[in-house]
This record gives structure tokens, C-alpha cells and sequence, in this order.
């Protein structure tokens, strides 16, 4: 029983031992396989691969000049040293800067502020003058019509007093007239009696004509006129119009004269502005970056447009390759692309954005062109813009990488 239960078993486990026997050399082949195949794609990867010739890794740079002559009063950066854009890089100053213009301007300006002065006195008392010259008019035509309307009243009284003349001479030729009828009285009483009447109407008839004369004086005088005399220059109201023209004028001059000064103030304000300007300088950074090179330190002289230091841009970085124009056909605009530095364990990445054969071999469009060997090493050029990242030339102590070789490798 335990016998056949053993045979059993071995038998059980004969078919798993053949099974092993079986599979290891497909294993082994499988094994082998996989490892040609990725033998194979490396080398596909490796040969797929453009590969330029070495670069140098270029960076913008900035070159900052002096604006004037003068003594750099302040350089507080340094080289490798990280700028903020805004933030001051240098000061130059110049002592030395004549000041000719501003010292015309200032004189000529405290002549014509002295001259308004005198022209404000001036409309000060023409003003004076003008209120005494109205205050006069004022009382003169007052006193003007006051005095028509009393001379009216005088000659209405006249002609009443002619009328009541008139009115008895009336009665009196009338009752002589009749006397000398009856015969009681000679012809040259009437007669007498008759010119005494024609003498009173007369009378009557020249008041009434006195009376309207005189009304037409007072409307006039009412009217600030007059008809009864010329006015000379001692008259009120000449006077008064005298003055107020004299004031008019002084207050044209007044604004023209304010108008004058406001101009000089201008023009002294640019000319402080230009002095300022050539005296004093403060230069800023036009960007974010790092300090490149510094040709002149604080208290150095220097002259107009002459370099003080240069930036680097890092977010503008590229590298100039060339490689054979045969590789062309694998390359693209935008192909990605990896630098390793000699100088550095950092790998740059970046992107084609130039492709440029023919270079020193294109005749840039003359009509005559040399012969060219046949032999002739033929390549272009590729430029590589560098991706900003987290690699270590965000350390402004490596300054951007710049001027670094590296090699270049395009990735499929």
C-alpha cells in the first residue's frame, strides 16, 4: 500500500521536472532576445541621434555707458552680483558743469518780478486816482442836474409871472379900447396899451421857449451830457474816463508782465533741469540680470558714453553649433535639445530656433560667385535657445553659464 502511494507521488512529480528540463533553454533564447532588442534600440537612439560640433553658450549682454563726464560717485555691484530691474547700478557727478544759462535766466527773471512790482504800484494809484475821478463825476452831475432842474423851476416861475402879465396887458387894452370908444380917452393910450399886450405874448413866447431849452439841458445832464459846454481835461467826467483808460492799460501791462515771469520760470526750470541732468546722473538696470564685467570703479574719472559695466540677460541664452548638412533632414524648428557642460555637471536643455546653411558658401546674391573645391566641408548652423530652469545658473555666481562649452545632442 505505501509502496504504490510513493510510485504515485513520483510519478506526480515526473511531468513538473520534465517541464523544467524543457523550458530553460527557451529562457535562456527569450533572454537573449530581449537583450538584442535593446542592444538594437540603443543603438537606433545612438544613431538616430544628430550630434553637432562643440559650442559656447552666449548670453545677452547689456553694455551701460555714462551719460556725462564726471567722477562715479557710487558703484555698489559687483561682478556676478544680481540686479533687480529699476534698481541703481551707479552714480556719476560732474562739478564742473558751468551754469551760465541759469544765472541769465535767474537776473532777468528778478528783473521782470521787480517790474511787476512796480506795476502793481502803478494800478494802485491809477485805481486811487480813478475812484477820486469817479467820486467827483459823481458829485458834479449832481450838482449838475440839480442846478438845471432849479434854472427849469426859475424860468416856469418866469413864464407864469409872463402870463399873468400877459392876461392883465390883456384886460387893460381891452378896457382902454373901450374908454376910447365912449371918447373919455385919447388914441395913443390904446396904442400904449396895444404894444404893452404884444410885448407880454412875446414875453410868454420866450419863456416857453427858455423852458424847453432848459428841459433838454436837464435830460441831458441826466444823461451824463452836456450842451451848454466843452469839456477839457479838467472836467470830471474827462477825467474820469482819462484814468479809467490809464487803468486799463497798467492792468494789460500787469498780465502781460505775469505772463512773462510764468515763461522765465519755465525756461529756468528746463535750464536747472539740463544743468541737473549734466551735473548728476543716476544709471539704473534697464532689466533683471547679473553683472557681467565693471570697467570703472567708484571715484574713477570717465567721459561722456564710455562703458561703465555690462549685464547678462539669463533669460536670453543660446548656443551658435554647426553640424553636417546632411544631418538637415533630422532637425526642425522648435527640435528639442540637450547641452552638457564641460565646465559643469548640468545638463542645459533648449530648442532649435535657427537653422542657417550656406554659410561661407552662398554668394549673397552677386551674380559671380568662385569656384568652390569639391571637396568643401559642407555644414550649417543651428541655433539652440536655452529653456530657463532650476539648474545651478539660477546662482548668479556662475553667471548664467555664459561663455561655458558644452556639447550639443538633438533628441528625436
Amino acid at each position: 500500500m505505501r509502496t504504490s502511494e510513493t510510485d504515485n507521488q513520483r510519478s506526480s512529480f515526473r511531468p513538473l521536472n520534465g517541464l523544467r528540463s524543457l523550458d530553460a533553454p527557451n529562457v535562456l533564447t527569450l533572454a537573449a532576445a530581449v537583450g538584442l532588442l535593446v542592444i538594437s534600440a540603443s543603438l537606433w537612439f545612438q544613431f538616430t541621434r544628430v550630434r553637432a560640433r562643440e559650442a559656447i553658450v552666449e548670453v545677452r549682454t547689456l553694455t551701460l555707458k555714462s551719460p556725462i563726464e564726471g567722477l562715479i560717485s557710487s558703484l555698489d555691484v559687483q561682478a556676478g552680483g544680481k540686479v533687480k530691474q529699476g534698481a541703481t547700478l551707479f552714480q556719476v557727478t560732474n562739478t564742473r558743469v558751468p551754469k551760465p544759462r541759469v544765472g541769465d535766466l535767474q537776473i532777468e527773471l528778478s528783473a521782470a518780478q521787480t517790474r511787476l512790482r512796480t506795476i502793481q504800484q502803478q494800478l494802485g494809484r491809477a485805481g486811487r486816482v480813478l475812484d477820486i475821478a469817479s467820486q467827483d463825476f459823481t458829485q458834479q452831475s449832481t450838482l449838475q442836474i440839480s442846478r438845471q432842474r432849479e434854472e427849469l423851476s426859475a424860468l416856469i416861475r418866469k413864464r407864469e409871472q409872463a402870463l399873468q402879465e400877459s392876461s392883465f396887458a390883456e384886460r387893460n387894452y381891452a378896457r382902454r379900447n373901450h374908454l376910447y370908444i365912449q371918447g373919455a380917452i385919447a388914441f395913443d393910450e390904446v396904442d400904449r396899451a396895444a404894444t404893452t399886450l404884444a410885448q407880454a405874448r412875446q414875453e410868454v413866447s420866450l419863456s416857453e421857449n427858455r423852458i424847453n431849452a432848459q428841459q433838454r439841458v436837464l435830460d441831458a445832464a441826466q444823461k451824463n451830457l452836456t450842451l451848454i459846454a466843452t469839456r477839457g481835461g479838467a472836467d470830471p467826467e474827462t477825467f474820469r474816463r482819462d484814468s479809467q483808460i490809464e487803468l486799463e492799460e497798467v492792468e494789460d501791462e500787469k498780465k502781460a508782465q505775469i505772463l512773462r515771469i510764468e515763461e522765465l520760470q519755465k525756461q529756468l526750470a528746463q535750464a536747472n533741469k539740463e544743468y541737473e541732468i549734466k551735473r548728476f546722473a543716476d544709471v539704473v538696470s534697464p532689466i533683471d540680470g547679473v553683472v557681467w564685467t565693471i570697467d570703472h570703479h567708484a571715484g574713477s574719472s570717465i567721459k561722456e558714453q564710455e562703458t561703465v559695466l555690462s549685464l547678462l540677460d539669463c533669460s536670453d541664452r543660446w548656443i551658435n553649433t554647426y553640424v553636417r548638412e546632411g544631418d538637415i533632414k533630422n532637425l526642425y524648428i522648435g527640435q528639442r535639445a540637450e547641452i552638457v557642460l564641460y565646465g559643469s555637471e548640468n545638463k542645459l536643455k533648449g530648442r532649435i530656433s535657427l537653422i542657417r546653411s550656406g554659410i561661407g558658401r552662398s554668394s549673397s546674391g552677386s551674380d559671380i560667385i568662385p569656384l568652390l573645391p569639391i571637396n568643401m566641408y559642407r555644414e550649417t548652423q543651428v541655433k539652440v535657445s536655452i529653456e530657463e530652469g532650476n539648474e545651478l545658473s539660477q546662482d548668479p555666481n556662475y553667471l548664467c553659464f555664459s561663455g561655458y562649452t558644452g556639447k550639443v545632442t538633438f533628441l528625436p
